[in-house]
């Protein structure tokens, strides 16, 4: 797997939150909670899955081991599931603030990292164990995460949409 610089990784991340926020834009506030996406997700579901990402990261970055929530135990998609069903209760605007929060804090932390904690695998305690091959820099950033939840809330709420479906 290739090796980043952190100005590279930095800048990645920016673009990409850059135009997730773009389409997030796109979504009028009434709409949020509309199940829109695939599972019966609504963009708000995904805000808390993305935030509850960025906690995540945050957590390993801190511990420097891959510690965190016992819901990396579940397979993927029962994972996501129980993110987004803990956040359903919650109101948009409390999932928005966590969003950003836990951006920042995500941001913050990877600012703190040098060129070798994104690089070398034994800076991550069990992460060559575990998933072997991989560097850092891959396990705190999914290159394709931001994309996957950005195209469907373009498709729908995009300027080729009609407003009201």
């Amino acid at each position: 797997m290739e090796r980043i610089g952190k100005k590279q990784l930095l800048a990645r991340i920016r673009a990409d939150r850059a135009s997730f926020e773009r389409a997030l834009a796109l979504v009028p506030i009434d709409r949020m909670t509309d199940p829109i996406l695939a599972g019966a997700w609504s963009v708000k579901d995904v805000l808390a899955h993305l935030a509850w990402g960025d906690r995540e990261a945050v957590d390993v970055i801190e511990s420097r081991s891959l510690a965190g929530s016992e819901l990396w135990a579940l397979p993927e998609d029962e994972r996501n599931e129980a993110v987004v069903r803990a956040s359903r209760s919650r109101s948009v605007q409390a999932v928005l603030a966590e969003f950003h929060e836990a951006y920042d804090r995500y941001m913050a932390a990877i600012e703190r990292l040098d060129q070798a904690d994104l690089n070398e695998p034994d800076r991550l305690e069990g992460l060559s164990e575990r998933i072997p091959g991989w560097r850092p820099w891959r396990l705190l950033y999914d290159p394709t995460h931001y994309a996957e939840h950005r195209g469907p809330i373009e498709a729908r709420f995009g300027p080729s949409r009609d407003p009201g479906a």
